[in-house]
Order: C-alpha cells, then sequence, then structure tokens
C-alpha cells in the first residue's frame, strides 16, 4: 500500500488531514488496520466482543487511494490559528474577515465552548480579556468601567439599570479602543444587548436560553432579590428594543437552539436564525479533522451531563415553579425514580454481563475536567434537565454514540416525575398586537405544553444532530447498545461534525455579510481594520442614541429606592458606582 503524500507546511494542512481522514472512513482501509479483530473492533457490541476491554491501536495515517469526497473538497482551506502570515502561508481567504468584536457572556462555562464561534463564523481575531466582558473572570474586575464584579454581576443592570446603562455609554462613548470593534456579540443574557444599542455598531444577539432572563424571570430563586413590580414593564420594554434592532439588516438575532428560536417567535415575532453552538473544535484541530478512532478505555456507559436535576425528587417539585433549592445539598440523583427504574432493570438480568451504567459524578467526581474524556466510554446516554444545553453540544462534538429518551419515554417522564422543569424561567407577558400563534404559552408546566414545543428539542433535531439512539425505555437501552455497531455509529457522528463545520461557518458568514459591509465602509481608505476617524463623537447622550438610530423612547427613570440619590450625585460629577448585592454565581445555559 503506498503512503499518501506528506501534507504541505501551509494552511493546506487541514485539507490533507481530512482527506485522508475520508479516505479512511469510506473503506480505502483495510479491515486490520482498523484494528487486530474484525468482528469485534468493527462490531463492537456487547456480549459478542470479549477484546471490547482490550486497548486497540489507532487506525493507520497511510492509506491509499485517496478518496475525495464533497465534504473533502469544502473542507476550510485555513485556519485562523495556523495562519500567521498571509503573504507566506496562501491564506488569501482570510483577508475579508472581521477582525475584533465585543463580546458578553455571564457564565464563564458557556463562554468558554462558545469562543470556538471565532473560527465558526470568520472572525480573524477576539479581542483581548480586559474587552471580553464575561464578568466572571476576576481578573477583569479591575479592567472594565463601571461594571463591577460581584457573583452577580449584569444578568438584569439592577438595581438601576437606567443609570448604569447611561454610565457604561458616557464611559465608553469615545472611547478608542472600542470605536476600534467591527460589532458586538452579546448573550446570556441576551437581554443585555440594551448596554450596546447606543454605540450604533451591528449587533449579534445569540439566544442560549430564556429570553426574559436578567428580566422578568420570576422562578429562578437567585433572582427574585433583584425583581419588582417593574419587572412586566422592563421585559416589554427589552421586547420593543429587541424588534427595534431586528428591523436593521445590520443585526442578527439568532438561536442556539431550535426552541429559544420559536420562543423568540413566539413573543416577538421575530424569526430568529437557528444556528447550534459549535463547542467542537476547529479547522486544525486534531479532534475534528483526526482520524476517528473508537477506542473505549472504561467500559462503563457514562450517564451524563453533570448536572441532572435528579436529586429533585418528584414530591419536591411543584405544578407551578421551581422547587426549593436547597434539596440540592441533602439529596442524591440515585434516589430518583428514573435511575432507580434503570437499577431494577440492570438486577433483573436482561443486562449482558460486562454492562455497567456509571453517573458521571460517580465515575469523575470533581476532577472531571473536559468532554474529551466520553471518548474512553463505549457510549453515553444524556438525561435532559432543559430543552437545550451546551453539555449537549459539547457531548456531541466528541462523536460518541449518545442515547437519548424518545418522545413517548421524554413525555412520561415530564407528567410522572416533572422532568424539565427549569425550562421554565418566567411567565411574561406576550405582546397582544403580535398574530395568533399556532402553539400554546411556552411556559406551563404541564404534559400538554410540553409535547406541543416537543420538536423544537435537541434531541429531534434530526438535520442537525443526526445519529441519535433513541431508547423509549431502559430495556430497549440495553438492547440498543447490544445490537448497535457503536463504532460506526461514532464515525458517522464525526464525519457528520466535520460537514456541520463547514454548513455553520457558511451560515455565520451569510449572516454578517451587512455587518461586514458596513465594517468596510467605516473603515475607509488607509485605516486599520475597524477604527473610525480618530475626530469621531458619539451621540451626547443615551436616549438621543436610541432615538436617532432606531426611534426609541429615552430610558425611563429608575424607581427603586437610593437610584435618584446616586444619579444626583453622578450628574454632580462624583460618578459613584452603582451599588449591588452579592449573589451566587450562576450560570444557567
Amino acid at each position: 500500500m503506498q503512503k499518501a503524500a506528506r501534507p504541505s507546511a501551509s494552511c493546506d494542512r487541514s485539507v490533507s488531514l481530512a482527506r485522508r481522514h475520508l479516505a479512511m472512513a469510506t473503506g480505502s482501509c483495510s479491515a486490520t488496520e482498523w484494528g487486530t479483530s474484525r468482528t469485534c473492533l468493527r462490531r463492537r457490541r456487547w456480549g459478542d466482543c470479549p477484546a471490547l476491554k482490550q486497548a486497540t491501536p489507532a487506525p493507520t495515517a497511510a492509506c491509499s487511494p485517496i478518496r475525495t469526497s464533497r465534504a473533502a473538497s469544502s473542507f476550510p482551506r485555513s485556519s485562523p490559528r495556523r495562519c500567521r502570515s498571509q503573504a507566506s502561508t496562501g491564506c488569501g481567504a482570510q483577508t475579508s474577515m472581521l477582525r475584533p468584536l465585543v463580546a458578553t457572556s455571564l457564565c464563564s462555562r458557556t463562554s468558554g465552548c462558545r469562543w470556538k464561534r471565532g473560527s465558526i463564523m470568520g472572525i480573524a481575531s477576539i479581542t483581548t480579556p480586559s474587552w471580553v466582558m464575561t464578568f466572571v473572570p476576576r481578573k477583569a474586575k479591575k479592567e472594565i468601567k463601571v461594571l463591577r464584579f460581584d457573583n452577580k454581576r449584569g444578568y438584569g443592570l439592577d438595581p438601576c439599570p437606567s443609570l448604569l446603562r447611561e454610565q457604561f455609554f458616557e464611559a465608553y462613548s469615545d472611547s478608542f479602543d472600542l470605536n476600534s470593534m467591527d460589532f458586538f456579540i452579546c448573550s446570556h443574557p441576551v437581554a443585555n444587548c440594551e448596554l450596546y444599542i447606543p454605540f450604533g455598531r451591528p449587533i449579534i444577539i445569540y439566544a442560549t436560553t430564556r429570553l426574559e432572563f436578567g428580566r422578568h424571570d420570576q422562578n429562578i430563586d437567585w433572582r427574585s432579590q433583584d425583581l419588582s413590580e417593574e419587572s412586566p414593564k422592563r421585559f416589554q420594554e427589552w421586547v420593543r428594543n429587541l424588534q427595534a434592532l431586528a428591523k436593521d439588516p445590520r443585526n442578527i438575532v439568532a438561536a442556539n437552539n431550535a426552541y429559544d428560536a420559536a420562543y423568540i417567535e413566539y413573543f416577538t415575532g421575530i424569526k430568529a436564525l437557528y444556528i447550534p453552538s459549535w463547542c467542537g473544535g476547529d479547522a486544525s484541530s486534531p479532534e475534528l479533522i483526526g482520524a476517528y478512532a473508537y477506542q473505549p478505555k472504561r467500559m462503563r456507559v457514562l450517564i451524563i451531563p453533570y448536572r441532572t436535576n435528579l436529586e429533585f425528587y418528584p414530591e419536591d417539585i411543584p405544578s407551578h415553579g421551581w422547587p426549593d433549592h436547597s434539596k440540592r445539598n441533602s439529596q442524591t440523583p440515585y434516589g430518583h425514580p428514573i435511575l432507580k427504574e434503570l437499577a431494577d432493570v440492570m438486577r433483573g438480568g436482561s443486562a449482558p454481563e460486562g454492562l455497567v451504567f456509571a453517573s458521571i459524578h460517580w465515575e469523575y467526581g470533581h476532577e472531571f475536567s473536559s468532554p474529551a474524556v466520553f471518548k474512553d466510554h463505549p457510549a453515553v446516554v444524556f438525561l435532559p434537565y432543559q430543552f437545550s444545553t451546551m453539555s449537549f453540544f459539547e457531548a456531541y462534538r466528541q462523536s460518541v454514540p449518545m442515547l437519548v429518551p424518545s418522545r413517548e419515554l421524554l413525555l412520561k417522564w415530564v407528567s410522572k416525575y416533572g422532568l424539565m422543569w427549569e425550562r421554565v424561567y418566567g411567565d411574561p407577558a406576550r405582546p397582544r398586537d403580535l398574530p395568533r400563534s399556532p402553539l400554546p404559552n411556552p411556559n406551563s408546566f404541564d404534559s400538554a405544553t410540553v409535547a406541543a414545543w416537543l420538536d423544537t428539542h435537541d434531541f429531534f433535531q434530526g438535520d442537525r444532530f443526526p445519529h441519535l439512539l433513541h431508547f423509549s425505555s431502559w430495556e430497549h437501552a440495553i438492547q440498543l447498545l447490544q445490537s448497535t455497531d457503536l463504532a460506526q455509529v461514532g464515525l458517522q457522528m464525526h464525519l457528520h461534525n466535520q460537514r456541520e463545520y463547514v454548513r455553520q461557518r457558511h451560515e455565520w458568514q451569510q449572516a454578517l455579510v451587512k455587518a461586514r459591509a458596513w465594517a468596510d465602509a467605516s473603515r475607509g481608505a488607509g485605516r486599520r481594520p475597524g477604527v473610525l476617524d480618530r475626530g469621531h463623537q458619539s451621540p451626547a447622550n443615551v436616549s438621543f442614541a436610541l432615538h436617532s438610530l432606531y426611534g426609541l423612547p429615552p430610558l425611563p427613570p429608575d424607581p427603586k429606592p437610593g437610584c435618584a440619590a446616586l444619579r444626583e450625585e453622578w450628574e454632580r460629577g462624583g460618578a459613584p458606582k452603582v451599588k449591588r448585592k452579592k449573589g451566587p454565581d450562576k450560570c444557567h445555559a
């Protein structure tokens, strides 16, 4: 067998690796090159494969002839991470990339996942930590003006949101660094995109959870101290602002899951783009373009995600609302009826010898650090506590066979055990001027509402997430593990992830056409990318900017006690920082 040509040192190396891998995946390599046993290492089934517990060699990288395919030919030919010099590496495709941006997210874990957007969106670089306003890293607490680190910061801009928005605008309106940004991207909660409206830059609103988060989310217990009778009004103002943003073609309203895309349309009438979070490698990472090898090292099937909410038992969950979160520390998931059903099936003798299910807590404890460990297991079982979670995207990008509940089983668990109660953040009013929706109000806890919206669950987006193994009972899950060629399933997931990377990259670049055109026009001849005139002056105040840019009314006065005094002191030049109560560091994505 002839060896494949050695890839070049340029950015085209990613194409060579992708083609070599696709050659193996499509059958150009002999079965023996995938391991020592055709029966066991190609089928990977319990009961007929004693070699499962033995480590197997990785597939060789020298396969010939190299087959090319549409997926290979369309794979990105360059990577921002590898391309240091466009002249020397031939990365001319990167020249039209948008450069810096200001990004806002309040949850460090979800931000870490979503920073893969830099590659997937065609962004050549992301700003330094001082401008990435995640609010979570403590090192940024002295680098961000106005906004202060206090573990809860920014979720609702409380207690004086209008004053905070004015202070933020005054602090950054004529900042040369901020005026170097091509656009803003904000997420989790998207309601805080309101901070950036008066700056006149294109805004990407990328929703990862409910629209009312940070405004009228009364079911979240740790947010209750910041809610007031003004909260419903603030949500309606946010809906009005979002509708105004959506009318500007430079701006993008998107969601990382089908449920929130439909949710946004239900409450605003805006048809949001549905582009899932990537949460995988980029065009140069081995996890995306490297050769696929199904080599489980730990023979236990892993139950994920790390947080399942199964420590709240059915009797703890109210008919309307969230359970008392003190139960989280006093009960364990292993006493939940869903896991008890699994234990009963395993004790019943229907499971083959050697098949063991293990919770990620039991397997790794607090040492769990990366979804990459999922590859060490033959398969994972995903038990949802939401309609969409970042942990699902992370697990799927690992190309590990994944078992998920079927529609019927999910509805049974919702009706019987109150599963997925965390889906409902609040119960905001729908604007009356919107046309009648065929869907019911999503913020109901009954199983009929869940059934009406269930098609938007991540598990049932077959075009985006194919090759999931849906089980209708724990007995059925065991049968699937016995009868399914898990290695083949993992391979098909890996190939799909390669195609999905190209697809999402194209979708983002198409969506950014208007923002790109605005950035190019604003730079002018001979200017550094993204930089406006040094003589550029922002509007005099937030209210004028809101009216001139989007025809929005002035900011309303802050009614909470103490806000008027803080405003007077700020207007006199004292510029006090808005005081906030300390609270727990929460991430709900």
